[in-house]
């Protein structure tokens, strides 16, 4: 199965949504930005593949706003 990944950085909060193909939601995260916002989005965003068993092969794209 594949996925699309959408990641806000926001002044004090890192928000990222994971959909499928049919557009389902099917995991959400929101983390602290703190002040090392890029390694602490990549964390996040790597703790949200491993807690729904979902291998980085799997995104097939990734938009990211901030």
């Amino acid at each position: 199965m594949s996925y699309f990944v959408g990641i806000d950085i926001g002044s004090t909060a890192i928000k990222i949504a994971m959909a499928n193909r049919d557009g389902e939601l099917v995991a959400t995260r929101i983390t602290a930005t703190g002040s090392n916002f890029r390694q602490n989005a990549l964390d996040s965003f790597n703790d949200l593949l491993a807690i729904h068993k979902v291998a980085r092969s799997q995104i097939e794209a990734i938009i990211a706003t901030g």
